[in-house]
């Protein structure tokens, strides 16, 4: 929770300092009807796009474990205030501020300098190497690295439909 709050605060921060408008990342409406639509299509379209490319990275690089379980650190959690804490930490603060910093401030700025498919593919990667789960004392999570990349494709792609980051959120 710390690092997240920690996150958004220098975004905030950044985007004060160099008048960045909420706008211009993605936040200068509220939500719509229609992005909870586009949102639900996207999940689908994101989890049948997540299989191909699974499926895909097996046939073609079958050493990588697919199956290795994610490192999330919250196992040993009890209780109501714990585990109050795991879902704000893990349902509620990682969609806004990485919304916040990837697709809104990241792509953003990509975007302007390198044109919208090139930073798409520049930022998702960056959102997938940060899933790798590196220093944990376990091999680097390529599955999380790949969803993550799908996943981030798919919601730059509602970013840009919807002009919002409220979707994808």
């Amino acid at each position: 929770a710390v690092a997240y709050l920690t996150m958004l605060g220098v975004i905030v921060w950044y985007m004060k300092r160099y008048r960045v408008t909420w706008a211009k990342i993605g936040l200068g409406r509220g939500i719509v009807p229609s992005d909870i639509l586009y949102a639900v299509g996207a999940f689908v379209g994101y989890f049948l796009a997540a299989a191909a490319v699974l499926a895909a990275v097996d046939k073609v690089l079958p050493s990588i474990n697919l199956e290795q379980e994610q490192q999330i650190g919250f196992e040993s959690a009890n209780g109501v205030w714990q585990l109050g804490l795991v879902f704000v930490c893990l349902v509620i603060l990682p969609p806004i501020v990485e919304e916040i910093m990837i697709r809104g401030f990241l792509y953003s700025g990509l975007r302007t300098k390198m044109g919208p498919v090139v930073a798409a593919l520049v930022a998702s990667t960056l959102f997938g190497l940060a899933h790798l789960q590196l220093g944990l004392g376990a091999p680097p999570l390529y599955v999380a690295a790949i969803d993550t990349f799908v996943l981030s494709v798919i919601l730059i792609g509602l970013r840009v439909k919807t002009g919002s980051l409220w979707a994808g959120i």
